[in-house]
């Protein structure tokens, strides 16, 4: 297995998925990420994962 494939074999959950872009802090021209509504779907459905 790839060291790339390994990476991304970490990330079986949307919680982890989600902490994980969190974590790194993405900005770009529209606005952070934690602020766009995908994002935001996205997270709920994190928490719901629990």
């Amino acid at each position: 297995m790839e060291a790339s494939e390994k990476a991304i074999a970490q990330f079986d959950t949307i919680s982890s998925i989600v902490a994980q872009l969190k974590s790194c802090g993405y900005e770009c021209e529209a606005g952070v990420l934690i602020k766009n509504v995908a994002f935001i779907a996205l997270e709920r459905m994190a928490e719901n994962e629990k």
